[in-house]
């Protein structure tokens, strides 16, 4: 019994002890815990410090903010009424802006009518000496006026046609001989001696045309003269000094005696202007012809052909041929009637002449 009341005891002690072991182990075990809890604690309460912080500078820069908006909102609300203010001014501005340009175009206005009607003492020192070069060169003309014999002459025209229709040989002309070279102006119709114009005529004749340009050279003044039925000018810059006078008057149908030969001189140009314009068909004709088979459109090139392309060339050939001979004989029927014009007189025809026949080219059939 007593060993076994020992072994109780001594279980006893050791229950007990493993007890104290237990309760030791649990309390560090909670100490740490504490601790841990207590960090836990101090971190939280740190970031709790941290975040009211934040929260106290979130509202102080709120309350910053707000002032700041307030401020501007101010200052935008002073910015609109400058800005209204300044709008007004600038239609006050431009209103009177508008009016000191219309006052300016007024006195512009004023300025300019006062200067037509005054002038400067430039502007009419100038205008008394042209009005004393007008008085002047007034005077001159009527001087001009006063004619001496053998200035005025009043004269038929030959029926040549070349101032047709405005001049005819039915018409009688008033020439007056000129004292200036201003005198004759453009489009004034001269008559000049026809060797200074083709210094190969001999007929001491003189011819009436139109003046359509002048220059000065040298002090020299000079006339480049057309017929208004002719194509081109004369060719030819006639000087005043050989200008016998310019026209000054007309009378028409003065001589109704001349129509058999003006009709005549007509008639054969305008069969020579009909014949000319049948040989440029046909030249044209005969180039395309020249073309079309192969050959240069040059005339003067050789052309080598056969068969029914040789026959279509030399077809067209002698058509073209034929239309220069028919231009040839009507050109000469053409002069022989100009110069029975120039030998003639009112109611005396100095000559005839006949067109004579072309000979036709011969018929070619076309070959197979």
């Amino acid at each position: 019994m007593r060993r076994r009341g020992r072994n109780t005891i001594i279980g006893a002690a050791v229950a007990a002890a493993l007890a104290l072991a237990l309760i030791a182990a649990g309390g560090a075990l909670l100490y740490q815990d504490l601790n841990q809890t207590k960090a836990d604690l101090q971190a939280t309460e740190a970031a709790r410090a941290d975040t009211f912080n934040q929260l106290v500078q979130e509202r102080t820069d709120r309350n910053r903010l707000q002032v700041q908006s307030t401020a501007l909102a101010a200052s935008l609300q002073d910015a609109e009424a400058d800005n209204a203010a300044l709008t007004t001014s600038l239609q006050d501005a431009e209103a009177n802006n508008k009016s000191l340009r219309a006052q300016r175009n007024r006195l512009e206005s004023s300025y300019s009518d006062l200067v037509n009607k005054i002038g400067s003492l430039d502007a009419l020192n100038t205008q008394v000496e042209s009005l004393q070069t007008q008085i002047h060169d007034l005077e001159e003309q009527r001087r001009a006026l006063i004619l001496n014999p053998g200035d005025l002459e009043t004269t038929h025209f030959a029926c040549t046609g070349s101032m047709e229709p405005k001049l005819t040989c039915l018409d009688e002309g008033t020439l007056v001989k000129p004292t200036h070279p201003s005198d004759i102006i453009l489009g004034a119709t001269i008559s000049f001696a026809s060797k200074a114009c083709w210094p190969d005529d001999t007929s001491n004749s003189y011819t009436l045309h139109r003046v359509i340009d002048i220059r000065v050279d040298n002090g020299t003044t000079y006339y480049w003269p057309k017929g208004d039925n002719v194509p081109e000018p004369d060719g030819c810059w006639i000087p005043f000094t050989a200008v016998k006078s310019y026209l000054t008057a007309l009378r028409k149908n003065a001589y109704p005696e001349n129509a058999k030969l003006r009709n005549s001189v007509n008639g054969a140009q305008r069969s020579y202007d009909a014949a000319l314009a049948a040989y440029d068909r046909e030249f044209d004709r005969y180039i395309n012809v020249r073309v079309r088979y192969g050959c240069s459109a040059d005339p003067d090139q050789d052309c080598t052909a056969s068969g029914h392309a040789y026959n279509q060339l030399i077809a067209a050939f002698d058509d073209l041929d034929y239309a220069w001979r028919v231009v040839k004989e009507a050109a000469r029927y053409y002069t022989c009637w100009l110069g029975v014009a120039s030998r003639s007189a009112p109611g005396f025809i100095a000559g005839f002449c006949v067109s004579l026949p072309v000979a036709l080219p011969p018929l070619r059939l076309p070959a197979f």
